[in-house]
């Protein structure tokens, strides 16, 4: 026979010991509350674009999120006049995949969503967004029990925003408080130039494979940041880690090698299954026509531990080098 346990020593103690701690970020979430709602803070420090952003986490309604103290300690501003980003939290919501039907009750597949957005502190303007996902649920079976209607994967975990987030707060790979050494300036390409110099706009992400699936030509604005990112899924972790180990890439901006040392990688759950995407620090592209060209090395043959074919066989990638047609972004 269970037993139950009395709860309340327990929560008194609990209780007991919340009461003698306190939020050391509390004050400054409360001053940025209003920033998520478009409601800026003139306090806060200028968002230039590049280098390192001190980032608050918010829910969308301005108040204290689950996540809110998640956030790695150094990217915390230590007062509003230091903050430059805030992180706006979405309600958790679930996107129907699939419907399963039976000789019963139909079974849904349901995977959780989380929208995020990254505003800036002193005006509320958003620079950048994204929509994170929870894992996918496990397939229906051939037969199911009969109470069963629906399948759900895990919730969307705070490391998921936390390594989307990296590559706007860590712009430069600066940590907070250091400076570039003093240099020479180096030559900037006509073509490119970092977002830092330009007026803050809200980013928008381009993938370097536009040009073989998606939208291409893809038209921005003059002055708006460009994000490029490239991704791979698989069927699970390790044959993901199998490809980051066996790929490499070389990424082409109007025939000019750009340099991907800088670029943030992050692991989420996807269609796929599990998917790697890595992201450049935000650019600005002049106006005019720009070419993107991804080229992927393969040093082994890998796989996906997918069938996309059809062929009952897992699909089998390299050893060999393929080079993406070229995505066009258009600047007007």
């Amino acid at each position: 026979m269970r037993t139950a346990t009395p709860l309340f020593p327990i929560l008194g103690a609990a209780a007991f010991l919340m009461a003698g701690c306190s939020n050391p970020h509390a004050a400054v979430q409360s001053d940025l509350s209003g920033a998520c709602s478009g409601q800026g803070v003139a306090e806060a420090a200028a968002y230039s674009g590049g280098g390192f952003h001190p980032v608050v986490l918010l829910a969308s309604s301005g108040e204290s999120h689950a996540w809110s103290d998640d956030l790695p300690e150094e990217w915390y501003p230590g007062a509003v006049e230091a903050a430059q980003l805030v992180a706006c939290v979405g309600e958790e919501d679930e996107r129907e995949i699939e419907v399963c039907l039976y000789n019963g009750p139909s079974i849904t597949r349901f995977q959780y969503q989380v929208s995020l957005r990254l505003v800036e502190a002193r005006t509320g303007a958003q620079v950048a967004s994204t929509v994170l996902e929870g894992s996918m649920p496990r397939e229906c079976r051939q037969s199911e029990d009969y109470d069963l209607t629906r399948l759900e994967g895990n919730h969307v975990a705070f490391a998921a925003a936390r390594d989307w987030m990296r590559a706007h707060v860590e712009m430069a790979n600066l940590s907070a408080g250091t400076a570039p050494e003093p240099a020479v300036e180096a030559p900037v390409s006509p073509a490119v130039e970092p977002a830092a110099r330009q007026n803050t706009q809200p980013s928008i992400e381009v993938s370097a494979f536009c040009g073989y699936f998606g939208e291409s030509p893809v038209t921005i604005e003059t002055g708006q940041p460009v994000l490029l990112y490239w991704k791979w899924g698989a069927a699970s972790d390790a044959y993901l880690q199998d490809y980051i180990d066996a790929a490499s890439f070389e990424l082409q901006l109007d025939g000019d090698l750009l340099d991907l040392s800088s670029a943030s990688q992050s692991v989420n759950s996807c269609d796929a299954g599990r998917c790697v995407t890595w992201r450049l620090p935000p650019m600005t592209l002049e106006r005019g026509v720009h070419d993107v060209v991804m080229t992927v090395t393969l040093d082994r043959e890998i796989t996906d531990g997918l069938d996309l074919d059809n062929n009952r066989a897992l699909d089998l990638y390299g050893p060999s080098e393929w080079e993406a047609p070229a995505c066009e972004i258009l600047v007007e």
